[in-house]
């Protein structure tokens, strides 16, 4: 396709995207406008990198996928949120633009437990409680083992399995991590760039905070 025909495609589905007054899906705009997915999703991927729509994808508890798509900025962000995340307890897989982040705050990890941790962190640096030396120690060969058969030290071992026992939440962050890794990889145009896209933003903001 000519490019001047992709930007011509590109302003009408912004347009219409914009007469909407909440977050849709590709099945919405299909039957809106009566073009083919191909159309849609391409169009989509090169609006997304742009950064000029939000595209939010979310797993609801019975854990199906659905994206979004939706104008940064507008109100009807908070209702969506309230809806999917307080109401249906949906997961939060990717957020383009950050348009669920504001209502969520910084962690989905209560105060309470994160000051918990911080206090478990601190004690393990001055003295490790006798019991727990007790189960390593006759746990040992074990340990050893297992290390072993996965072509790693036990140290390295314990590091990796302890974060599901410290964060529960952490078993959920690898699912989505997976999920966009995937979409990163697919053939579908849509996935595909919103998920890059997501990835370069969310590298630009760590390395802002290193």
């Amino acid at each position: 396709m000519p490019r001047g025909d992709a930007e011509v495609t590109d302003q009408i589905l912004y347009k219409r995207i914009q007469k909407f007054d909440r977050p849709i899906t590709i099945k919405d705009l299909v039957t809106r406008l009566k073009w083919s997915r191909g159309k849609i999703d391409g169009a989509i991927g090169r609006l997304t990198e742009k950064d000029i729509i939000a595209t939010v994808n979310i797993s609801i508890p019975k854990g199906q996928r659905q994206r979004y798509i939706g104008i940064p900025g507008k109100d009807y962000w908070e209702a969506f949120h309230k809806h999917y995340f307080i109401k249906n307890n949906s997961i939060l897989i990717y957020d383009t633009l950050g348009v669920i982040n504001e209502f969520q705050g910084a962690s989905k990890i209560p105060n309470a437990k994160i000051d918990m941790l911080k206090g478990q962190a601190g004690s393990l640096k001055t003295n490790i409680d006798s019991s727990v030396l007790e189960v390593l120690e006759d746990n040992i060969d074990q340990l050893k083992s297992l290390a072993q058969s996965r072509n790693m030290t036990s140290a390295q071992l314990l590091e990796n399995r302890l974060p599901y026992l410290l964060l529960p939440d952490f078993v959920i962050l690898m699912k989505i991590a997976s999920v966009i890794a995937e979409e990163a990889q697919s053939d579908n145009e849509t996935e595909r760039a919103v998920a890059l896209s997501f990835i370069k933003r969310a590298s630009a903001q760590l390395t802002d905070k290193l």
